[in-house]
């Protein structure tokens, strides 16, 4: 079985020995689309993978699966932050402690345990830092047909059914966050954050879900 849905749309059209123009016209479809399907540009809804399957007797689940893992495929971009605040304040005293411990090593009468204290919290600091940037990480990305969150779980936009956000809870000493987005689906909720301009990201969520919808009503208009 071919890797992606791209190439095996290539070869079932192939297979058929139709040309482009007289695949769409079995579908009912623009010879554009079936172009941007063989060249990885657009993946079809569920849909139009449904009857691709019954036009050409293919398995309805194969054509899913392919057409998942080529959405997953495609390059993904950072949509989603969480900000450490104390970050900053590491990396400010870890500079400060750096420059007081190279002006003291200058100094005709230093002292050595000046030198030291100030090694010492140097060398804190500097941990601090490298400790507190492994919390300020991506939280969400995105790609034209859906989203990822954490430990890489992907949800495609016609697979959501709302977003909305939740405000945090109190003040985050740690974060620097606006509160928390909250993505439902047919069988599942997830909420992610704490993260920064939850309101924005949720519009373009939802944005680029109706996008995707528009598409499928054209598509539906040559049926």
């Amino acid at each position: 079985m071919e890797n992606n849905f791209s190439t095996y749309m290539i070869h079932l059209r192939k297979e058929q020995e139709l040309s482009q123009e007289a695949f769409a016209k079995k579908l009912n479809l623009t010879l554009n689309t079936v172009k941007k399907w063989e060249n990885g540009e657009e993946i079809p809804t569920k849909e139009i993978i449904k009857k691709i399957s019954d036009t050409f007797d293919v398995s309805n689940k194969m054509l899913l699966d392919l057409a998942t893992q080529s959405k997953k495929d495609i390059q993904k971009t950072p949509l989603g932050f969480r900000s450490f605040v104390l970050a900053n304040v590491y990396l400010f005293a870890m500079i400060v402690s750096l420059v007081l411990l190279v002006l003291l090593c200058f100094q005709p009468n230093k002292s050595a345990l000046w030198i030291i204290i100030f090694a010492v919290l140097s060398a804190v600091f500097i941990f601090l830092f490298t400790i507190s940037r492994t919390h300020s990480r991506i939280l969400l990305y995105q790609n034209q047909h859906g989203i990822y969150l954490k430990n890489d779980l992907f949800i495609a936009y016609d697979e959501i059914q709302a977003c909305y956000t939740k405000e945090s809870k109190g003040i985050h000493l740690l974060y620097a966050s606006s509160g928390y987005l909250i993505i439902q689906t047919k069988d599942q909720t997830y909420e992610i954050g704490p993260m920064k301009q939850v309101e924005s990201i949720c519009s373009e969520i939802m944005a680029l879900k109706n996008k995707q919808n528009k598409q499928s009503n054209y598509f539906d208009y040559f049926d």
